[in-house]
């Protein structure tokens, strides 16, 4: 008797230590840290991945920066060049020297050409004939009358006063040419005077008087007899606008 109850205690017991020894493995696996992760370089990789983003976003960021630049910089330029060509072209305007030249029978075209030359900041030369015009000259209804026998020759070419030559002619760019409308055109003294001078590489300008008659007809006949000479644009001055004559003036090259 006195053995089985000595077994049975060391049975109970060791059962006992079996539950106990369960019961701290358990709470030990339950209080147990997990295991050690290697959080250092977790973050070291993150801090990586997000320093090639921000990388990435700044060099973007300095390419956008850089092309924006140079695109700037590159209409700058483009409008700095196309505002220095403006400006190069407004000087050239302003410093091409013009010449107001004149043939005048009774006054009326000496004025226009005055106001002209006074309007657009030019000089001054008169064409004079080597034999004034008297009023018997110039009365268009004497068939024999000076003017009228000159306009039905072609080739009349009156003579002028010290030949018609425009001293320092080369100093000048545009050369206005005025006289009075005789038959429908221009007098054949300004043949004489166009003819007396070398005007390569100037612009003549027309510009005349006239009681009825248009320009028109004297252009046509001008750049028809001098075809090697640049025309510009003609204008009947009866009455003097400076809005309108340097609007005309602007149009000149």
């Amino acid at each position: 008797m006195f053995m089985y109850r000595l077994y049975r205690r060391r049975k109970q017991k060791k059962k006992r230590l079996s539950t106990q020894g369960k019961l701290l493995a358990k709470i030990a696996k339950e209080i147990e840290l997990p295991k050690k992760k290697c959080i250092f370089a977790d973050e070291i990789q993150i801090l990586l991945r997000m320093k090639k983003i921000a990388l990435l976003i700044v060099l973007a960021a300095m390419t956008l920066g850089a092309t924006a630049q140079d695109c700037c910089s590159k209409a700058k330029n483009e409008t700095k060049k196309d505002c220095c060509s403006k400006s190069n072209e407004t000087k050239q305007c302003k410093t091409m020297k013009a010449l107001v030249t004149y043939f005048s029978a009774s006054g009326v075209t000496r004025n226009a050409a005055n106001e002209l030359a006074g309007i657009i900041g030019a000089d001054l030369f008169e064409i004079t004939p080597e034999k004034l015009y008297t009023d018997a000259d110039l009365n268009w209804r004497d068939k024999k009358s000076r003017s009228t026998l000159e306009m039905n020759d072609k080739t009349s070419r009156p003579a002028l006063k010290d030949g018609g030559k425009v001293k320092n002619l080369a100093q000048y760019d545009v050369v206005y040419v005025g006289f009075p409308i005789w038959w429908y055109t221009a007098p054949t003294i300004i043949n004489t005077f166009l003819e007396a001078n070398d005007f390569t590489g100037k612009t003549i300008v027309p510009f005349a008087t006239s009681g009825g008659s248009s320009i028109d007809q004297a252009c046509k006949d001008l750049k028809a007899a001098y075809p090697k000479y640049k025309f510009g644009d003609g204008k009947l001055l009866n009455r003097i606008n400076k809005a309108d004559i340097e609007k005309w003036a602007a149009t000149v090259k």
